[in-house]
This record gives structure tokens, C-alpha cells and sequence, in this order.
């Protein structure tokens, strides 16, 4: 009984200080942060609250790698960094948590470390989740809503965390180390929940990233006008030392692409989702079909013919990778319109409208738009059995087909687009278009665990060397990957390797081909799709670049990423929320049809007469300005109201 008030005792204070810090972050979280660095002071004010305690933390570290250091100048063959986190990460790891932010180091369970190279390393933790904790999770969700500014719970409360502990352990050692957490997913065992989580120690590739931001730079500034000439000198300069570094490193690449894939593996395995690779794999599909070769003769005469498998397997692994392959492609069309501006974000939206409305419900309850479109027919027979919504038929899709061409028409003024938008939707566009595709990722790779299980039922008769998994399926990935990568990529030379291209003296010179294979490396540090890595880039570093040119212009705020937008970027494939994920079937319906068919049938029903363009005019600005007193906002949503009047007379 002793014991189990000691427990009770002890927890009752954790879970005090964890409310402690979680309130003053909630505080914090509703002053909304101008940069992304802004964002991270939330997290050093927390421990600058302990300051003493803080330094003796710092103290403690510096003895640890001083002492560490001493031995290294003695050693014939010096250690690196790794080895030092090999030995004290976990120390450190869980004196930080239980120091300043209250957590139950004792809930905290070290699954596996595993040094990989002189710069990677990897720590694999569970995370359990006592229920009063989770209620104090869930509370902080409710609170904040849309106040979150990035910092969701508990995933991204550990992952900023995680990144400032980095960033104090890498300013001590002063090495280019990146201590990031990337992958987290909440898991259940023995009626307990906890999250499974992975810290990844890594190069920080400071210089290469360095100057890719240059080359980025130059390409982004070039439009605008008051910048001298010798700023974009020293741009062009940052490019050209961009293609020396890559051309310096192409000698190396082959031997460090095992490390690489092994960071793609282990990171779909903790998630168990393929969305990690899948930007990756776009990326170096599309370079294959650039080249002289075929995607199927590499994989069948490199890799399959030379793996012990049933033909049968071969097959069901070729099929697994061109479904896959596909949909990345689909996948990777989307990504390019995922930028930063508002009509940018625009136009994704309205590629979702007509790539899946432009069939008809028709193309969508029985063709192959969908990934699931019986999940899809079902959802719409729920909605139109409840009567909370209104009832969604054939008409409704052309309905919204038609009036996407009307919107679009206002595309020129992004405010009045915008404001439209989210009066219809209720969410901002970067918000509702980063769901859809959330969605899309998740059914996407439901359809390959589905796929998988299939194919096992297609081998079930023949005499075969075990059922297709995920984590198989994810390793014959990594090798399709790799021998495509060797194929097409890595020869003696990159100026060798250009003559795998159908364009070898222009976009595929030597240079070119090196700058691709050091882009390879980029994606463990930016797994995201490479057509986000400009913005991303320099959204990353926007106070930077405007206090640096406020003498000579102002740029404009919607060519950059939100904070909020940032993060929900960076943290896209790293974790997972209390929420459980949605089918894109079902948010194609609730984040669209409903809104929007609810929308054009309620302003059809405030007027008598759809015909008369001029009742439809005042009861939409009616409808839409409610509660508005910006005169300015009123002007411009009348002159749209104006384009969007002659619609409602086709209203089916």
C-alpha cells in the first residue's frame, strides 16, 4: 500500500508539472509567431523559466564530450559524434524531458539504438500514455482548435522539444548535427496507449544546404526589381559552389545509398505507410523515364532475375511497384501546385474539382477515379438517409462541376477568392487542400496493404517463399529503387552517366546529373516532394532574407509558407494525430459536395426567380457579407458576387 501511494504521489506531481508546461505553451501557442524560429522560442522559454537547472544541464553535456574528446585525441582512429550519442543520448534524452517539461522519464521505454555511419544514428522509444495523461492531451487539442500554430499533441509537442534538445546538444559539441524526430505513430498494447517514435541523429549538411538556398534564391528574387547586381553575384556564386560540392561528393554516392534506404525502410515500418518513400520514388521515376531505359527491363534484368522467387512473386512484385508508381505520379501532379501562394493553392483545389468531378458521380461510384468507391457510394447513402445535409444525386456533381467554372473566373483577385472560399467551406484553402491530401496518402496506401493481400491470395496455390508483407514489400521498394538509381545514375563519371539520357547535352549534362544524385541524400533531410523544397527553403528563412533586402524592397507575404503552413509541411510525414485517419472517399464528400452543394442549393432557395440575375446578385452578397464592415472586402466580394450571379440560372 506504501508503494502504491508512492506511484500515485509521484504521478500526481508529473502530471502537475506536465499541466504546468502544457498551459503555459497554450498561452504561448495563441500568440501567433511571424517565423518559424518565433515558433521554437515557445519551447527555449520553457526551459529559460529554469535557468540554473539549464545550466547545469549545458554543464553536464560539455564535461561528457570533454572527456569524450580527451580519449579521441589518444585513439589511433578518432571516434565521431555518433559514437558519443551511442553512449549519452539517452541520458541526456531523459534528464531534458523529466527536467523541463515534466514528463515521466519511467513511461519513456528505449527500444533499439543503432549506429549506422559516422553520421547517422538511430533511437527507437515508446512513449506510454497513462489516461490522465491523454485527457490533458485531448484537453489541450479542444482548446487550442486552429490556435495550434503547429505545435499539435502530444506528437508535436515531441517533436519541437526533441528539436530544441538538438539544437542545445549540437551548439555544445559544435558539430553539424541534426537531432530530428521522424517518424511517430500512436500505438496500442495491453489496453495502453503509447507512441512509437523514432529520433534520428544526422549530418546536417549545412553547406549543400547553404547553397541550394542560393541557387533557389536567385531563381525567386529574379522577378523582382531593386536588388543590385551584386547580391545576385553572390547567388550565382552559392550555385556554382552547389554543382562543385555534388560534383566533389558523386564518387561516394553508390557506397552511402544503403544508409539512405535503410532511413526510407525504417521510417515506413514505425509508420506503417508507404507515404515516406513515395515522393522519393516520384523522384526518381520520372528521372528513369527521362533516360534511355525502361523501368520494367531494369527491374526484371537487374533485380528479379536474380532473386530467388517464384515467377509468380516477380509478377505480384512488378505489379505492387507500377501501382505504386502511378499513383506517386498522380500524387507528385497535386505536389506541384502545394506552393505557397493563395492562387497557387487555388488551383490545386480546382485540379481535385476536375480530375474526380469531371466524370460525374457516375466516373465515381463505379470507375476507377477512386482508390475505394464503395466507400465513396456508401458515404453518400448515409448522408442522403440522415437529412442533415441535402441530398446528393448526378445533379449535385454537375452542379459543382459548372460552378467551378464560374470561380474560377475570379481567380485574378485572390481576396475576394479566398474569402468566398472559406465562407463556403469553413476552412482556408492550404488547410482543406492539406486534408484532401492527407486523405488521399492514407487510402492510397490502404489500397497497397489491400494490394498486398490480394496478391497473397493469387499465390495462395503455388509453392512460394512466404506471404507478401509490408515490411517485404517496403525492402523490394528500397532494391527496385537502388538498381534504377545505378542503372540510369551512377557511373564512373556523372558526365559518363549523362549518356543514359535522351537529353544529354542540356538538362542532363555531367553537372546536372551529379546535383540529381546529391538531391537523392536531400530527401532524408526534406522528405517531402523536391517541388516544395524552393519555397520551403526560403520560407524557412524569411526574417533572414527580408531584414537582408528591407533597404532595397518588401516582398510580398503570400509568396511564403505560414508558420502554421510550414510546419504542417514539415511534420506531413513524420507523424500521426489522436485523430483517426479519414479515406479521401469520405473527405471528397465532406470537404467538398456537402459544402458546396449545400452552398449553391441554399442561395437557389433565398431567390424566386433564378433567372433574374440581379435577385441571385443580392441575396449572394447578402449571404456572403454578413456580419462584414470592411468597406473595402464589401466592394470587391459585390464585383464577384456579380461574375457568380449568372450561374445559379443552370442550376440543375
Amino acid at each position: 500500500m506504501i508503494i502504491l501511494n508512492d506511484l500515485l504521489k509521484r504521478e500526481k506531481v508529473i502530471n502537475t508539472e506536465l499541466k504546468n508546461t502544457i498551459n503555459f505553451l497554450i498561452e504561448r501557442s495563441k500568440r501567433e509567431a511571424k517565423s518559424f524560429n518565433e515558433e521554437k522560442e515557445f519551447f527555449f522559454e520553457i526551459l529559460n523559466q529554469k535557468k540554473e537547472y539549464l545550466k547545469k544541464f549545458k554543464k553536464d553535456i560539455y564535461k561528457k564530450w570533454h572527456e569524450f574528446n580527451v580519449k579521441n585525441h589518444k585513439r589511433l582512429l578518432p571516434k565521431s559524434y555518433t559514437n558519443f550519442l551511442l553512449e549519452h543520448f539517452h541520458e541526456f534524452y531523459m534528464s531534458y524531458f523529466k527536467i523541463f517539461y515534466g514528463l515521466d522519464v519511467q513511461s519513456m521505454e528505449l527500444i533499439s539504438i543503432e549506429r549506422i555511419s559516422d553520421t547517422d544514428i538511430y533511437f527507437e522509444y515508446k512513449y506510454y500514455i497513462t489516461h490522465e495523461i491523454e485527457k490533458i492531451y485531448k484537453k489541450t487539442l479542444d482548446e487550442l482548435k486552429d490556435q495550434l500554430y503547429g505545435i499539435l499533441f502530444p506528437f508535436g509537442f515531441l517533436f519541437f522539444a526533441t528539436s530544441i534538445f538538438g539544437i542545445i546538444l549540437r551548439k555544445i559539441i559544435k558539430k553539424n548535427l541534426f537531432i530530428v524526430l521522424e517518424a511517430a505513430i500512436l500505438k496500442q498494447e495491453n489496453n495502453r496507449n503509447y507512441i512509437h517514435f523514432l529520433i534520428i541523429g544526422r549530418d546536417s549538411m549545412d553547406e549543400p544546404f547553404q547553397y541550394y538556398f542560393y541557387k533557389d534564391l536567385y531563381y525567386f528574387l529574379r522577378p523582382f526589381k531593386g536588388i543590385p547586381e551584386s547580391y545576385f553575384e553572390k547567388l550565382l556564386v552559392g550555385r556554382e559552389r552547389l554543382f562543385q560540392f555534388a560534383l566533389k561528393q558523386y564518387p561516394h554516392a553508390k557506397s552511402k545509398l544503403l544508409d539512405l534506404f535503410y532511413y526510407f525502410y525504417k521510417k515506413c515500418i514505425i509508420l506503417q505507410n508507404i507515404s515516406p518513400l513515395l515522393d522519393f520514388l516520384n523522384f526518381v521515376c520520372s528521372r528513369v523515364e527521362d533516360s534511355i531505359f525502361s523501368k520494367e527491363e531494369i527491374i526484371k534484368k537487374h533485380l528479379l532475375n536474380h532473386l530467388e522467387y517464384t515467377t509468380g512473386e516477380k509478377n505480384a512484385i512488378l505489379r505492387i511497384f507500377k501501382f505504386i508508381d502511378k499513383e506517386s505520379t498522380l500524387y507528385s501532379t497535386f505536389q506541384a501546385n502545394n506552393l505557397p501562394s493563395e492562387k497557387s493553392q487555388l488551383n490545386l483545389f480546382l485540379l481535385f474539382i476536375k480530375y474526380y468531378f469531371s466524370s460525374g458521380l457516375e466516373g465515381l461510384e463505379v470507375g476507377n477515379l477512386l482508390f475505394f468507391p464503395e466507400i465513396f457510394k456508401k458515404k453518400i447513402n448515409q448522408v442522403n438517409s440522415n437529412g442533415h445535409h441535402r441530398i446528393i444525386n448526378a445533379k449535385t456533381i454537375n452542379n459543382i462541376n459548372n460552378f467551378m467554372n464560374y470561380f474560377s473566373k475570379l481567380f485574378d483577385d485572390e481576396h475576394d477568392i479566398t474569402f468566398i472560399f472559406q465562407k463556403i467551406t469553413g476552412m482556408k484553402v492550404f488547410n482543406l487542400n492539406n486534408e484532401l491530401l492527407k486523405a488521399f496518402l492514407n487510402s492510397l496506401n490502404k489500397s497497397v496493404l489491400n494490394l498486398v493481400e490480394q496478391e497473397n491470395k493469387e499465390l495462395s496455390d503455388e509453392s512460394y517463399n512466404g506471404k507478401f508483407t509490408f515490411e517485404g514489400v517496403i525492402s523490394d521498394l528500397c532494391r527496385i529503387l537502388y538498381v534504377l538509381i545505378d542503372k540510369i545514375f551512377i557511373r564512373k563519371s556523372p558526365d559518363e552517366a549523362s549518356k543514359n539520357f535522351i537529353d544529354p547535352r542540356s538538362r542532363y549534362i555531367g553537372k546536372n546529373i551529379a546535383l540529381r544524385v546529391l538531391e537523392l541524400f536531400f530527401f532524408q533531410a526534406l522528405n517531402i516532394s523536391d517541388d516544395l523544397w524552393p519555397d520551403y527553403l526560403i520560407s524557412l528563412n524569411k526574417i533572414n532574407l527580408l531584414t537582408e533586402l528591407k533597404e532595397n524592397m518588401v516582398i510580398p507575404e503570400q509568396r511564403f509558407y505560414s508558420v502554421n503552413e510550414l510546419t504542417s509541411i514539415m511534420l506531413f510525414h513524420n507523424i500521426q494525430s489522436f485523430i483517426k485517419p479519414r479515406y479521401f472517399e469520405e473527405e471528397l464528400i465532406n470537404k467538398i459536395i456537402i459544402p458546396f452543394n449545400d452552398f449553391i442549393l441554399h442561395v437557389k432557395d433565398l431567390v424566386q426567380n433564378t433567372s433574374n440575375e440581379i435577385e441571385i446578385y443580392e441575396a449572394l452578397h447578402e449571404f456572403l457579407l454578413q456580419g462584414v464592415t470592411d468597406k473595402q472586402l464589401i466592394k470587391r466580394v459585390k464585383t464577384a458576387c456579380k461574375l457568380l450571379a449568372p450561374f445559379w440560372k443552370y442550376v440543375e
